[in-house]
């Protein structure tokens, strides 16, 4: 990987915003004013995703759990308003298959794309849904056209974001179809908070960091109409606006991943206190949209 120019406008002059003693940095582009990671030297990236976060781990977290399906369920639940009558969902990076699950249990018939072939594996042995492995970069990806299609936490990783949304809405997702994209917001208040430390920049990772605007020049790109724009999130938000108080009294790992697989009681006692205030202060940031995510419903147009 070696990402020398802005994802998005293919500048490359940029403003460096930290100054890492890594071969990575965080930069802003002076011509459209997007964030993303600067790479100094080629790397593997692959080798950053072999750790806990993404890997497939058999110990588990009941509550995280009740969160993350607590959150698919509210979205399937919207893009129902929007399509009562339910086909095909795609869900572009799946993952172990849990949004899908959910999506099965609200009538919709699910396909899964995931290139990690353990969680791929994983996805199609649990759950018994269909998954494509292949990298996307055009055309079609089934012989079905889908009804809804799914980005959830997937451009953050994307170095070609703006084309790999066009080429894959125009030819998989049906006219009046409908997409949802979710990325965390660099905007928000506990991005401020945490700083390089917040646990949504997760470089090098993530190659991009969005304000609203960019993210909604990626939809301009394709004649899509936005439906709804939301801000709060239970899993991303809540946690991350917690992870970032933490980062005040030096905390410094990823909490979600600690919660998920390495909690302990004493961590588990501080939270309690914490929570409460994570969760008011996530709730007003949305409010205001400062929240940890930004979340879009879009209607495809055809033109």
């Amino acid at each position: 990987m070696k990402n020398k120019s802005c994802p998005i406008c293919k500048s490359s002059c940029k403003t460096f915003i930290y100054f890492l003693q890594l071969p990575y940095n965080l930069v802003s582009c002076k011509d459209c004013g997007h964030y993303y990671t600067y790479f100094e030297k080629e790397i593997d990236l692959a080798s950053y995703y072999e750790g806990v976060d993404y890997n497939i781990k058999s110990k588990t977290n009941k509550f995280i759990d009740f969160l993350l399906d607590t959150e698919c369920l509210l979205i399937i639940n919207k893009i129902n308003r929007y399509l009562p009558n339910k086909g095909y969902l795609l869900d572009f990076g799946c993952g172990k298959g849990r949004f899908l699950y959910n999506a099965i249990k609200k009538g919709w018939k699910p396909i899964g794309l995931e290139t990690a072939i353990s969680r791929a594996k994983y996805c199609r042995e649990k759950y018994n849904i269909p998954v494509i492995t292949e990298d996307y970069t055009t055309g079609k990806i089934d012989t079905n056209m889908v009804d809804a299609v799914t980005f959830i936490h997937v451009l953050e990783h994307i170095d070609r974001p703006k084309e790999l949304l066009n080429e894959f809405v125009k030819h998989n997702l049906n006219h009046n179809g409908v997409l949802v994209i979710e990325v965390p917001n660099y905007n928000s208040l506990q991005s401020k908070i945490a700083g390089m430390h917040w646990m949504h920049l997760d470089m090098p990772r993530h190659l991009n960091h969005f304000k609203s605007e960019r993210l909604e020049e990626l939809i301009r790109y394709f004649n899509g109409k936005i439906l709804k724009y939301e801000y709060f999130s239970f899993s991303n938000g809540v946690l991350g606006m917690v992870q970032a108080i933490l980062c005040c009294f030096g905390y410094r790992k990823n909490l979600f991943s600690v919660l998920k697989y390495n909690r302990n009681r004493i961590l588990i006692l501080f939270l309690l206190f914490i929570f409460p205030l994570g969760i008011i202060l996530e709730f007003f940031s949305s409010v205001f949209g400062y929240g940890g995510v930004y979340r879009i419903f879009i209607k495809k147009i055809d033109s």
